[in-house]
C-alpha cells in the first residue's frame, strides 16, 4: 500500500517532536568488571588511609573478585566473600579481616561503607585502575646459564600486579629487580642501568645466616645457646658471660651500639671493637645490632678456620655457580659479616632459590631441612618476627616467607611454599631518603600470587 505524503510528513514532525523534548541519554554506565584502585579510610589507624587493589570478574558461574591491600595482611590477596553486584549496587566480605563492604557506582567511580566486626564503620572508596602496561624484562637480556625465563600467568603470577610491581621499583630509583617464580625468571629490569655486582648492604646478614647454620651442621660449632665465651674467654664473667651465639643472630645480646654502624665502620679492628663493648641484660630485649652480627664474624673465623667470606665462597656461593662477588674485610682480616657484600641481583636471587630448593645447590644438598627450620623459625621468644639473622614474614602465627632488607633499600624476600623469590637493588642515585626505600616490597610481591 502506498503511503500518503501528508502522513509521511506528520510521522516525521512527530518523531522530530518527541527527540526534542525528550530526556537527554544517560552516560553509558562504567562497568564493575575490570581493575579497581581501592582506598580505605580509617581515622585513627596507622596508616589511616590502607590502599589496595579491587579486581572483579564475572564468569558463567556469576561474579568473583580479589582485593589485595599494600599493607593490611602482608599484601596477601583476599577472595571476596558473599560477593553481590545488583544494578550499580555491590556488597562482599573480607571473611580474614572481618570486613563486610557495601558501595554503590555513581559517576565511574564506586563509594561506599566498611563495617567490622568491632562494631567500627570506615568510608571507602574505587576508581577504575587502567595504568600503561610497562615491560617486564629489559631488552636486550640472555638467560644462558641462568635460570630460564617463564611467562607470568603460566606460573600462577598476577600479571596486572606484577606490573604494579614494576612501575613502584622504577619510580623508586630502583637499579635491579629480578623476580623468580617456580625456578623462572618472570620479570629482570634493571630500568637502563649498570647490571654489575651492587653492595647489598644489610642484606649481608641474610647470607651470613648461612655460615652459622652450615657449621652447626658440620659439628663445628656444638650449639646455638654455647657461650660467647667458648670462643671468646675473656668474656666468662658478668653480663658477657651470658651471652650467647643465639643472642648474636638475633639482636638480643644487650651488647650496647649506635644508633647507625658510623663508629663501628671505623673501626681498624670491628671484632676487638665489639669485644669492647658494654654488655646489659642478655635475651631481654630485642635491638637491631650490627655490632653484635659484626662479632659473629670473629666466631665464624674461629670455628670455621678461615674468614666467613673464604668460608661461605667454598660452601655455598661457589656451589650456587657466583662468581662476581666481592666481601670486604676490615684492617684486621675480618670479614664484615654485617654489611659490605657485593652481589648481582641474578646471584642475590640465586641465594633465595637455594632456599625455594630446600638447601640444595641442583642435584647437590648443601642444607639440611633441619637447618632451614632452623634459619626460619622463631628463634627467640623475645620477637616472633626474628629467626636467625632473617626475618619472618607471618601471616597470624604462620611463617610464610623470609627475607632481609638493607640501607638504601636493598631487599631480599622468599615466599619458599609458593616458590616465589624477589630481588630489589639500588645504589642511591636519587639520595638515601626514606622515600626511595620501597618498603612495599614483599607486600607488592606477595600481591603478585594469584590464588
Amino acid at each position: 500500500m502506498l503511503r500518503s505524503p501528508v502522513v509521511g510528513r506528520i510521522a516525521a514532525l512527530a518523531l522530530a517532536a518527541a527527540v526534542a523534548f525528550a530526556p537527554p541519554a544517560s552516560p553509558a554506565a562504567v562497568p564493575f568488571e575490570g581493575r579497581w584502585r581501592l582506598s580505605l579510610d580509617r581515622p585513627g589507624w596507622e596508616p589511616r588511609e590502607a590502599i589496595g587493589t579491587l579486581v572483579l570478574e564475572r564468569g558463567k558461574g556469576g561474579w568473583k573478585g580479589t582485593l589485595a591491600f599494600e599493607i593490611l595482611m602482608n599484601g596477601q590477596r583476599q577472595d571476596l566473600v558473599d560477593l553481590r553486584i545488583e544494578g550499580e549496587t555491590i556488597a562482599f566480605k573480607l571473611a580474614a579481616l572481618g570486613y563486610a563492604m557495601k558501595g554503590e557506582k555513581a559517576g565511574g567511580s564506586i563509594s561506599g561503607v566498611c563495617d567490622t566486626t568491632r562494631g567500627q564503620q570506615f568510608t571507602w572508596t574505587a576508581t577504575p585502575d587502567r595504568p600503561v602496561p610497562v615491560d617486564l624484562f629489559e631488552k636486550g637480556l640472555s638467560f644462558k646459564g641462568y635460570f630460564p625465563r617463564g611467562e607470568a600467568r603460566d606460573l600462577g603470577i598476577d600479571a596486572a600486579s606484577l606490573q604494579d610491581l614494576v612501575r613502584e621499583a622504577e619510580s623508586s630509583d630502583t637499579d635491579a629487580l629480578l623476580v623468580l617464580k617456580d625456578g623462572k625468571v618472570v620479570c629482570e629490569r634493571t630500568f637502563g642501568r649498570e647490571a654489575g655486582p651492587i653492595p647489598v648492604m644489610s642484606v649481608t646478614k641474610f647470607v651470613t645466616a648461612f655460615a652459622v647454620a652450615l657449621l652447626l651442621q658440620e659439628g663445628r660449632i656444638e650449639s646455638l645457646d654455647a657461650p660467647v665465651s667458648t670462643w671468646f674467654p675473656a668474656w666468662k664473667e658478668g653480663a658477657r658471660g651470658m651471652v650467647t651465639l643465639r643472642h648474636l643472630a638475633t639482636h638480643t645480646s644487650g651488647i650496647a651500639h649506635g644508633k647507625t654502624a658510623d663508629a663501628l665502620n671505623k673501626a681498624e679492628d670491628r671484632v676487638a671493637f665489639v669485644l669492647a663493648a658494654e654488655v646489659a641484660d642478655p635475651g631481654k630485649t630485642w635491638s637491631y645490632n650490627n655490632e653484635a652480627v659484626a662479632l659473629l664474624s670473629g666466631i665464624v673465623s674461629k670455628a670455621a678456620g678461615k674468614p666467613c667470606d673464604a668460608y661461605l665462597g667454598e660452601k655455598l656461593l661457589k656451589p650456587l655457580g657466583i662468581e662476581d662477588w666481592k666481601w670486604d674485610r676490615d684492617g684486621a682480616g675480618n670479614t664484615v659479616t654485617y654489611a659490605q657484600l657485593r652481589l648481582t641481583a641474578r646471584d642475590l636471587a640465586r641465594i633465595g632459590q637455594f632456599v625455594v630448593d630446600g638447601g640444595k645447590a641442583g642435584k647437590r644438598g648443601i642444607l639440611s631441612a633441619g637447618s632451614l627450620a632452623l634459619l626460619e623459625g622463631e628463634a627467640t621468644p623475645v620477637e616472633k618476627g626474628q629467626g636467625l639473622l632473617w626475618l619472618r614474614i607471618l601471616e597470624g602465627t604462620e611463617c610464610v616467607g623470609v627475607r632481609h632488607d638493607g640501607w638504601l633499600g636493598q631487599h631480599v624476600v622468599v615466599y619458599p611454599r609458593s616458590g616465589l623469590v624477589g630481588v630489589r637493588l639500588r645504589r642511591g642515585a636519587k639520595g638515601e631518603g626514606k622515600e626511595w626505600d620501597f618498603g612495599r616490597f614483599p607486600a607488592r610481591l606477595r600481591a603478585c600470587l594469584r590464588r
